[in-house]
């Protein structure tokens, strides 16, 4: 059993309450002013304003953090240099020098880190990425992903529409994306340009609503990913995965389907094809006493990384190189 510290209540923390009990055990929490009452009946812990007197305060092995976005990177080195592994919410930082400073002292003081890459247990994801990883349609050529949800600004706190602070779409949505592109194709993305607007509110300039980003593969092949807040309000959300290679092609509907194109035809996989889910929380717990992470540590910063990179594409209206971020 792992104690496990809690600062911000944010989206995503299940990945690790569903675990109470069974896998880690929460001894405190930090959290705005207005949350404390949901903290303390969401986690039964001891409830806290400031994160630094909880950790003075309570025992814990592992903090957990689904803050702020624009505070996590800060507190992520606090709590580094407390000696605690961590778990984070995505992204762990808005900016590469950021993400840079977490690794670095991560790696110095031996501590662990998962972002919550969660796609990679998905079943719809890790079936794309056994057909392709089975040479189901030959050599990766294109990639293509689009992640679309509703912007639900009623439900949204202030910090989460403001560009500044959560970073846009880019950083807290198609992150996963950049992600699984990779992780399915077993390619680099070397290099990309992007593009991010605000069309649907255009009176709040700190809103950016959707994008798409261009990147090359590291065989030479090309890579398309959108992400945008703009599903009607109770329609939830469009995810979608498709990879064209040298001998078929595999397309993903998220909840939906894939279908599969081939010399010997096309053929679909349902949800009852599938293999169960898989926590990408519990196998990293698992690994911490040895052994490999379905998101390796390198595959958390490495994300993040090329997150940032594609903002700042975005950002300058120039086209940026990927290095070699992490490695397999």
């Amino acid at each position: 059993m792992h104690t496990v510290a809690i600062v911000g209540g944010e989206t995503h923390i299940e990945e690790v309450t569903s675990l109470v009990g069974s896998r880690v055990q929460i001894t405190g929490a930090a959290v705005r002013p207005e949350q404390t009452a949901w903290a303390r009946e969401r986690f039964e812990a001891p409830v806290y304003a400031n994160f630094e007197q909880m950790l003075a305060e309570v025992p814990c092995e592992i903090v957990v953090l689904a803050n702020e976005n624009d505070e996590k990177a800060d507190v992520a080195l606090y709590c580094l240099r407390s000696g605690k592994h961590l778990i984070v919410d995505k992204p762990m930082a808005l900016r590469l020098h950021e993400v840079e400073r977490i690794e670095a002292l991560a790696s110095e003081k031996q501590l662990r880190v998962l972002m919550l890459l969660t796609l990679r247990g998905n079943p719809w994801y890790r079936k794309v990425r056994e057909l392709i990883g089975a040479g189901t349609i030959g050599v990766p050529v294109q990639a293509y992903g689009k992640m679309s949800v509703e912007l639900a600004r009623e439900r949204r706190p202030a910090w989460f529409l403001d560009k500044e602070r959560a970073g846009g779409p880019i950083l807290d949505l198609a992150i996963h994306t950049i992600d699984q592109i990779e992780w399915v194709t077993g390619l680099w993305l070397t290099r990309v340009t992007a593009y991010e607007t605000n069309i649907s509110d255009p009176r709040r300039q700190e809103l950016v609503d959707s994008g798409a980003m261009f990147f090359r593969l590291s065989n030479g092949g090309t890579a398309v990913i959108e992400q945008n807040r703009l599903m009607p309000a109770g329609t939830g959300s469009d995810y979608r995965l498709n990879v064209v290679g040298t001998e078929g092609q595999v397309n993903l509907s998220f909840g939906r389907g894939i279908s599969v194109i081939s010399s010997a035809g096309e053929r679909r996989i349902a949800g009852a094809d599938l293999q169960p889910p898989v926590s990408v929380v519990a196998d990293w717990l698992a690994s911490l006493a040895g052994g490999d992470a379905l998101v390796p540590d390198w595959a958390s910063f490495r994300a993040n990384k090329i997150a940032c990179l594609a903002k700042n594409a975005a950002d300058t209206g120039t086209t940026v190189e990927i290095p070699r971020l992490g490695s397999r």
